[in-house]
């Protein structure tokens, strides 16, 4: 985006002094999506105690790591089907605790693990999201 437009909006401190974000009114989205330039990554996820992930036609979002990635299926074409599912909950599944899944820790690990090898065969250039954790009510 180029730095005039940019400085119309006032930037903002969300959380520390780490996390800024330039502040955008609703009715102004759609100009400034049409000013962005290039390919926007994710770098990070944080996600709040009542993160529940994007509609898919999968389980809920506890169960869908398991779904995608159990043993007899390839997981290719699931992934490929719920692209969205993973870039969004890739770093919760991460930074949740593998008995929230309804895993033991060995099998989530190698779940992951399964999750970021197909991953990289689908999208080589276009890396997951790093977990920042999960967020606590109340805390910023």
């Amino acid at each position: 985006m180029d730095t005039d437009y940019a400085s119309r909006f006032p930037m903002r401190t969300v959380g520390n002094s780490l996390h800024q974000e330039l502040w955008v009114p609703a009715k102004e989205l759609a100009t400034f999506n049409r000013h962005i330039q290039g390919p926007v990554r994710f770098t990070e996820a944080w996600y709040g105690p009542e993160y529940c992930g994007p509609d898919t036609t999968l389980c809920p979002l506890e169960r869908q790591l398991r779904a995608m990635f159990t043993q007899d299926r390839d997981a290719l074409p699931l992934l490929q089907a719920n692209t969205a599912a993973c870039l969004f909950n890739s770093a919760w599944w991460s930074s949740s605790p593998a008995s929230a899944q309804g895993l033991a820790s060995s099998d989530h690990q190698h779940l992951l693990d399964r999750l970021r090898q197909t991953w990289v065969t689908l999208h080589p250039t276009w890396p997951l999201p790093a977990p920042g954790g999960i967020r606590q009510t109340g805390t910023q």
